[in-house]
């Protein structure tokens, strides 16, 4: 036993680089929460939040991940005596980091144990479940549990030393530790025809193992057939391809908008308005809560600039879409097409998804600023927000279409990160000046960045004509 024991220890703590980061983050979490011991009386809610909730949840998704991948494979089920010692393992590790973890924070912040012990339980259990399950409403639940810090209100549940909350953090301990171990429970017992014998991996993945391709595809099939609306969008959509011709040159590019997504640009679109949506409303609930006048009066635009700022991110997101792509670029050289019109296609495919996914977050742009802010509702902030969306889009295309060609995705996001952050800096100045200072100047500087942009797209497309797309 004891050897079967270090040998499931072996398969957490082999991957060095991870054992390094969580070593690393564990020593600074130390750090912050020694800080946060020194304040007299209970720190403020949002860092008790931050304190608890973000490490567990990192854990215990690593946790969880790990686990699944442990079960979800046949030796789970043919090898005698596999379940004892990768679930004892997973009990230990379970046991430091939702009770000892919790009751040592609460000794150090002096906040109510039995409410910290209660929180971490039942997020944990909605956690666990949420990776076992692979549903959203449960990535809901634990959000809605973690953000609940934020708001006054639900922190003194699990805050506030009155003994009137004694009752419910009892029941929140039971359900919690009903919910992990009924999780434990199911993870040996899973078969193959199951519903949640899934791997939580990344769909499409660029450079991807054989049993990775695999497990995506399972993942994303399920995913899809959980909802009916989804599965018959996506049948239509799939549909249109027995009324294109590869004959004609222009239904050839517009072949090359399959295979790089699995829904069509619309509902992309749709589910970047529903996160919209939810950004704006958590954020709202959440600025506006017990503050004081002066800070509530630019809460407004703050969530404004962040929606606007989003919308300028849409067009990076589907180019990540298109680097999932790279596995298969050495079989897109196969179709009857030029170099020039394989890139060209590519390149429209992306920008026509990237004009859906952005048209969403503008409309909800609208919608919140006529509602929580009419008083923007003015010709020069509308031109001032319609220049500066026109005119860093292009550079925003041009760079991230660029970046797809970058093998490390690693490598990929921290270049996008430095490129395109500046863009936020570059977008708050020139609106800035488009509203306060002069149109006309705004317009111009607009002009420019476009031209920028111009030559961004041009750059990029000459990389690509130039690339070994058969090496990558």
């Amino acid at each position: 036993m004891n050897d079967s024991l270090m040998q499931v220890i072996y398969t957490y703590t082999t991957r060095r680089w991870l054992m390094w980061g969580m070593f690393g983050g564990a020593m600074l979490l130390a750090l912050v929460v020694a800080a946060a011991s020194y304040t007299s009386g209970i720190p403020h809610p949002m860092l008790v939040g931050q304190l608890l909730g973000l490490p567990l949840m990192l854990g215990i998704l690593w946790l969880a991940i790990h686990a699944k991948w442990q079960f979800v494979h046949s030796r789970a089920r043919l090898y005698p005596n596999y379940a004892a010692p990768h679930l004892a393992v997973i009990i230990g590790i379970a046991v430091v980091m939702l009770v000892v973890y919790p009751l040592a924070l609460s000794q150090l912040l002096r906040a109510p144990t039995l409410g910290v012990l209660a929180f971490a339980l039942l997020f944990g259990a909605a956690v666990v479940w949420q990776i076992q399950s692979m549903r959203v409403t449960l990535s809901l639940v634990s959000l809605a549990l973690w953000f609940g810090f934020y708001v006054p209100g639900i922190a003194s549940v699990w805050l506030n030393p009155d003994a009137r909350y004694v009752p419910f953090r009892i029941a929140a301990i039971v359900i919690g530790a009903a919910g992990f171990g009924a999780w434990l429970y199911r993870l040996p017992r899973m078969m193959e025809e199951d519903d949640d014998y899934l791997l939580p991996i990344q769909t499409n993945a660029a450079n991807a193992s054989r049993i990775e391709k695999s497990e995506s595809r399972r993942l994303l099939a399920r995913m899809i057939s959980r909802s009916w609306f989804t599965s018959w969008v996506t049948d239509r959509w799939h549909d249109r391809l027995a009324k294109m011709s590869p004959a004609r040159e222009r239904d050839r590019g517009r072949l090359l908008r399959y295979g790089t997504v699995s829904i069509p640009a619309p509902m992309i679109g749709l589910n970047l308005m529903v996160m919209a949506v939810l950004i704006v409303a958590m954020q709202y609930a959440i600025l506006t809560s017990d503050r004081d006048a002066g800070f509530s009066t630019r809460v407004p635009a703050m969530i404004l600039g962040q929606l606007g700022g989003f919308s300028l991110f849409v067009l990076p997101i589907i180019c990540q879409f298109l680097s999932q792509r790279r596995g298969r670029f050495a079989q897109d050289l196969m179709l009857p097409m030029t170099r020039e019109a394989y890139v060209d296609g590519l390149f429209r495919s992306v920008v026509v998804s990237g004009l859906w996914g952005m048209l969403p977050v503008l409309l909800v742009l609208v919608g919140a600023t006529t509602i929580i802010a009419p008083q923007y509702f003015t010709w020069t902030y509308v031109a001032a927000g319609l220049v500066t969306i026109a005119a860093l889009v292009p550079i925003a295309a041009g760079i991230s279409f660029r970046m797809v060609l970058v093998g490390s995705g690693m490598k990929r996001m921290l270049v996008l990160i430095v490129l395109l952050y500046p863009l936020i800096g570059v977008a708050i100045g020139l609106f800035a000046i488009t509203a306060y200072v002069n149109v006309a100047l705004g317009f111009v500087l607009g002009a420019l960045l476009v031209g920028i942009g111009y030559a961004a797209c041009r750059w990029a497309r000459r990389v690509w004509l130039d690339a070994e797309l058969g090496c990558l």
